[in-house]
């Protein structure tokens, strides 16, 4: 009921997010009283509501699976939804209510719910890439970023150059897409520096491809074992294929990355220092840029990881235990038992004569039985007494049409034989929750322990900061 009233809420609430967006940038829209402003390209606005509506059927098939009783099916879904929703809700955020300003001498930059006034006089350096613009004042403090695909990016650069030059405002333009005369630029210092910095990157390019040789060599060897263990232990042969599928993956990301530095390897110690200065700590400036891309990775990397261990904290919490007292025992005499592999998962059915119900044994008892065992020794006819939940389930049989409900068995016994009891379950399902506990601790740690990663680069960011000495670009 929990997983269903989940579903209800974030549909609902995804809803009238959108609409709440959508209606904010119309009002915006009719307000404005800006020189310019920066707008969304309408082909990615249609994009979004193709996404937006991906999202709301998987959410709508979440819950038909909730009423099918097909809770891991649901839990599944909700959290890939979930996961799509939140990232519907962020692009449509981004594309409707980021927007970049400019009246008078003042920006107005929207960003996270709040429009931020800068004067265009604070402005002291533009660092131009070929993603879009980055703009600092005069203490070296980012004030904002601007994407490229922004649709009136180009004009609004155009605006605020002619703003500088009326206000007759020294900023630094470091253009890295092409390094040539503008208005106010930085041009490079000295060539000597350029080579330094090449050089040192040249000395770090053999243990650098190295590295990345070891890489495919230790994952090969494990790709190997995998092999091995699966066929040794006749495990699922779509384990052996992943594992394959996996370390040409790894092979081919190597492989370009390898050749990537042996191209850099041929280019010339200056080429490569104007192209790599701001990866070189030394290079005053650096240390900015080398945290802002490393933030941003490691706040993604940390969110997933917290997200998987939300997920299964909520399939954890939710999960219901049944007790014996809630179990019903029926005897008959078998019909049929079948062991198959079907959607990814083994079944274990039963059917008895007269009966409509299809019996399943939970996939923590198939795991942990010899089931070709069992299903050589029940022979058709055999009396066999089962205990089961009473909560019947929907679904036609894939071994007989006739029987058109399922449900689980929690103990089997025959005339002559104790197959499983529920108390070997109750283990078994305890081993599969601290399965489940472990997976959410380790995925909670890591999310946490990129976070300290984070606080530790930026520590040590401060230290390579104040030890910058190299100045790439002078004023010319």
């Amino acid at each position: 009921m929990i997983g269903l009233i989940l579903n209800i809420i974030f549909i609902i609430l995804e809803i009238f997010t959108v609409i709440y967006i959508v209606n904010k940038r119309k009002k915006i829209d009719a307000d404005n009283e800006y020189e310019f402003m920066t707008n969304y390209p309408k082909y990615l606005l249609v994009l979004s509501y193709i996404f937006l509506a991906i999202t709301l059927f998987l959410q709508v098939i979440s819950i038909i699976l909730y009423f099918s009783n097909e809770v891991g099916g649901m839990w599944g879904l909700f959290g890939f939804g979930l996961f799509m929703a939140i990232l519907t809700l962020i692009i449509f955020y981004d594309l409707l209510l980021d927007y970049e300003a400019i009246k008078g001498y003042y920006l107005y930059i929207s960003r996270f719910f709040k429009v931020n006034e800068i004067e265009i006089s604070s402005l002291s350096q533009v660092i131009k890439n070929e993603r879009g613009n980055i703009f600092y004042d005069k203490n070296g403090k980012k004030l904002f970023s601007m994407d490229s695909s922004t649709k009136g990016f180009y004009e609004f650069e155009r605006l605020i150059e002619e703003k500088l030059e009326q206000l007759r405002t020294n900023v630094i333009i470091i253009d890295n897409n092409n390094v040539t005369s503008t208005k106010k630029e930085y041009i490079p210092s000295s060539n000597a520096v350029f080579k330094e910095i090449g050089e040192k990157r040249k000395e770090k390019l053999d243990q650098t491809i190295n590295i990345w040789k070891k890489i495919i060599i230790i994952s090969l060897i494990i790709s190997i074992l995998v092999i091995f263990f699966s066929i040794y232990f006749e495990l699922n042969a779509k384990i052996i294929i992943f594992s394959v599928l996996l370390f040409f993956c790894i092979y081919g990301g190597c492989i370009g990355a390898i050749n990537k530095l042996k191209k850099e390897k041929e280019m010339k110690d200056t080429s490569l220092g104007k192209k790599y200065y701001f990866f070189d700590k030394r290079v005053i400036g650096s240390g900015v840029y080398r945290y802002r891309q490393a933030k941003i990775s490691l706040i993604v990397i940390a969110g997933c990881c917290y997200f998987i261990s939300a997920i299964i904290g909520l399939v954890l919490l939710t999960e219901v235990d049944i007790t014996k007292e809630e179990l019903q025992y029926v005897s008959g005499k078998v019909e049929y038992v079948d062991y198959y592999y079907y959607d990814d998962s083994d079944y274990f059915v039963i059917g008895l004569e007269n009966d409509e119900i299809e019996y399943r044994l939970p996939g923590v008892v198939i795991d942990s039985l010899d089931i070709k065992e069992i299903e050589q020794e029940i022979q058709k006819g055999d009396q066999l007494t089962l205990a089961i939940d009473v909560e019947y389930r929907d679904s036609n049989s894939r071994v007989d049409d006739s029987k058109t409900k399922w449900t689980y068995v929690y103990e089997m016994f025959g005339e002559n034989n104790n197959y499983f009891t529920f108390e070997h379950y109750l283990i078994e399902e305890e081993k599969d929750d601290l399965i489940g506990l472990t997976a959410f601790i380790i995925t909670f740690v890591l999310g946490s322990g990129f976070i300290g990663v984070l606080i530790w680069y930026k520590n040590k960011i401060k230290i390579d900061i104040e030890n910058e000495s190299l100045t790439a670009y002078k004023l010319n």
